[in-house]
Parts: C-alpha cells; sequence; structure tokens
C-alpha cells in the first residue's frame, strides 16, 4: 500500500514532467551552465540562471542521480532575484527516483516576474518524499536549471 501511495504521490508532483528527458519542451532554452550537487549533508544549493521574457516554466535538469536505495525523494523549488524574498514554484521529484529526468514546472506571473531579474536564481532543496523518513545519506544529484518561454 505505501508503494502505491508513493507511486500516486510521485506521479502527482510530477504532472507536468517528462521522466528521462523524452518530452519536448516549447522551446530549447540553455540549461544553466552551472549544475550543483545535492546531498543528504548539503540538501540545498542555489544555481544562476538567465533572465527570460515572458516565463512560462522553470525547467529543472536531474543530470545524474545515485539513489541505490530508492528512496522516494523530491525537490523542493523556488525562485528568487538576487538579494530578494523566495518564491514558492513547486515540488517535484524524479520518476523513477533512480533515473536523471526532466522536471518542468509552470509559473505563475508573479514568479514570471520575478524570473524576469535582476540576476535571478533558482533555489532547490532535497528532500525525503516521506516527511518522517530522513533522506539516505548516499543519495547524491546533480542538478541544473533553466527558465522557460
Amino acid at each position: 500500500m505505501l508503494r502505491l501511495l508513493t507511486l500516486t504521490t510521485a506521479m502527482v508532483l510530477l504532472g507536468g514532467c517528462s521522466p528521462g528527458g523524452t518530452g519536448t519542451p516549447t522551446t530549447s532554452p540553455a540549461i544553466s551552465h552551472k549544475s550543483v550537487e545535492l546531498t543528504a549533508a548539503v540538501p540545498t544549493a542555489r544555481i544562476p540562471v538567465d533572465p527570460v521574457r515572458d516565463a512560462k516554466a522553470l525547467r529543472i535538469s536531474i543530470i545524474s542521480i545515485d539513489n541505490k536505495a530508492q528512496q522516494g525523494i523530491q525537490l523542493n523549488v523556488s525562485i528568487r532575484r538576487e538579494g530578494g524574498v523566495a518564491v514558492p514554484v513547486g515540488t517535484a521529484g524524479p520518476f523513477p527516483v533512480d533515473h536523471p529526468s526532466e522536471l518542468r514546472l509552470p509559473l505563475t506571473p508573479a514568479m514570471a516576474e520575478v524570473a524576469l531579474g535582476p540576476r535571478p536564481e533558482v533555489m532547490v532543496e532535497l528532500a525525503s518524499a516521506l516527511p518522517e523518513q530522513p533522506l539516505n545519506p548516499q543519495i547524491t544529484l546533480t542538478v541544473a536549471a533553466a527558465i522557460t518561454a
């Protein structure tokens, strides 16, 4: 039952995502040249992204993932201008949980305004998909981000 709940939760969280990068994005933005590594010891990071006029979505690329325990994980994502207040964008995670993925989170008009600059950055936090379960210390993700029009 727990597996079914985890699977259902993952599918809801990933509604607009394309596992394994097989989907076709509406545009082909450049993924940030800077990727970050997330682990249980260092679960948060900021990724600078290029400002985009008429931003519609935030694309998070999980370039590599080491999750041998196949623990359900999620990324809590927000966006902010340099020195500004973070605006939550959403939560998503890879599915299957041990495969690189491309995640697409839609932006509201208020979020899109933040994405326009100056110097926007995406903030990502690695977390367990089940709040009562701590992150496995061996999980490692390499993540990059881009704003799409």
